[in-house]
């Protein structure tokens, strides 16, 4: 498998991973939100009933029923909330993981541009497998004509470094390596 091929596998992953969990946010919401609505008719309505005629055999034999109904609802409330707290962590946690993988894909977006910029510079048309130098005769804007040559591969390498800090030191759901990968072989290209 290719590496962009791999990437872009990753970054569907990811994506069906949010969009999922998305959904599943939506559905804990409206899950609150009708236990909340429900729990306060019944509690609205339990002195109503307790005192209507028509459950006084209820009431006599089942006396705690308004305080275990009040109870339950309480209860599941809290399950509910609690369920959506935990969806609420989960969601921010994969926001800040596609926010970290959106800012490595522009760094190493970047880098590569830089790196492919010097190569049209500085490689044979036999090592880069197509035409060198074509940039600079197209007199097109590139980074080696706007920085230099070093201040060139050192913008790339800061890059580099840039788009690996997004990868390192942070737990992830999924292996980082490949895109750690990645950057060392847009680093190391020759072509």
């Amino acid at each position: 498998m290719r590496m962009g091929d791999h990437i872009t596998q990753k970054f569907r992953a990811l994506f069906v991973k949010a969009n999922d969990t998305l959904g599943r946010w939506t559905a804990t919401q409206s899950r609150a939100s009708a236990l909340v609505v429900s729990a306060a008719m019944v509690i609205e309505r339990l002195p109503e009933l307790a005192d209507d005629q028509r459950f006084g055999p209820l009431k006599e034999r089942f006396p705690t029923l308004p305080q275990a109904t009040r109870e339950a609802q309480a209860v599941a409330l809290d399950r509910v909330m609690t369920n959506l707290r935990e969806e609420i962590e989960y969601f921010d946690e994969l926001v800040k993981e596609l926010d970290r993988l959106q800012r490595f894909s522009r760094a190493i977006g970047l880098a590569f541009q830089i790196i492919d910029d010097v190569l049209d510079v500085t490689a044979t048309t036999e090592e880069l497998g197509k035409t060198a130098g074509k940039d600079l005769n197209a007199d097109k804007t590139t980074f080696p004509k706007l920085l230099g040559l070093e201040a060139s591969r050192a913008r790339a390498d800061e890059l580099i470094k840039q788009a690996k800090d997004e990868l390192l030191g942070h737990e992830w759901k999924n292996d980082p390596t490949p895109l750690l990968g990645l950057a060392d072989f847009i680093t190391a290209r020759k072509n």
